[in-house]
């Protein structure tokens, strides 16, 4: 039996209206964020928040024209660095991306 990846939204106690936010407003959060380490917390709750039923399959937001970044990135003369290799390593790739 194949495994599922959704389950039905909670209802509220106090109102019996589900609670869940919908997919779409919760990766329009994620991707508005400027701060690296904030973006990557909140897409890895943001996962969380799937695969535990937590997010509605619906997309009724409209995505930002622009990704969050941050103000000023930090800039290094190109010997501080580091080598690029073939790309074989997870070190490598992540230096090939930068």
């Amino acid at each position: 039996m194949p495994k599922r990846c959704w389950t039905r939204p909670r209802r509220s106690a106090d109102t019996g209206m589900t609670e869940q936010t919908s997919l779409a407003a919760a990766c329009r959060d994620v991707l508005e964020l400027n701060e690296p380490q904030a973006k990557l917390m909140a897409a890895r709750k943001l996962r969380r928040d799937w695969l535990q039923g937590r997010l509605d399959w619906r997309f009724d937001v409209a995505m930002p024209d622009r990704p969050g970044r941050p103000a000023r990135p930090e800039l290094l003369p190109a010997h501080h660095m580091p080598r690029r290799g073939k790309g074989t390593s997870v070190a490598a790739r992540i230096a090939l991306l930068h």
